[in-house]
């Protein structure tokens, strides 16, 4: 199922994208209040997409607005490629302990939205990434049990 947040009429509501074209779920509230409602809100949504018509003139938004953002480090090429570059080695640290960096949720922005430009760069730097929506806490958790934790996937432009 492909949850999104979608805009019409001046507002905000979370919907499911089929195959025909985008419908309310029904849930009165944002996605993040979803994923935190947990899976069993899910498959009331599903079902009241299904059945609910084609929203006219919906357009996609940012699919949620997190409450917190981490970016991990954890492609090891590409912190090869940064660290050759400062002529230093990854620590041997980098493979027992996740790195990561706190982002700035508020930034998060919608498809055919215009990316704030700074005026001091003549060109963007892009990092098409994997983004896990962790939808329940958890601490030291195993990792024959993370996915107990993941809600769903989405695509993030680092």
């Amino acid at each position: 199922m492909r949850l999104v947040t979608y805009g019409v009429g001046g507002r905000e509501r979370v919907g499911v994208q089929l195959d025909d074209g985008i419908h309310d779920a029904g849930f009165d509230g944002t996605m993040v209040e979803l994923i935190a409602a947990g899976h069993e809100r899910l498959a009331a949504v599903e079902r009241h997409a299904r059945s609910a018509p084609v929203v006219p003139d919906a357009v996609l938004r940012a699919p949620l607005r997190p409450r917190s953002l981490r970016d991990f480090l954890t492609f090891e090429r590409h912190l090869r490629n940064v660290f050759s570059r400062l002529r230093r080695e990854i620590s041997e640290e980098w493979y027992r302990v996740p790195a990561y960096y706190k982002g700035m949720p508020d930034t998060v922005i919608g498809p055919e939205e215009e990316i704030p430009w700074p005026a001091y760069s003549d060109h963007l730097d892009h990092e098409l990434e994997l983004a896990a929506v962790i939808g329940a806490a958890g601490r030291d958790i195993p990792a024959e049990r993370a996915m107990e934790h993941v809600f769903g996937w989405t695509i993030w432009n680092d």
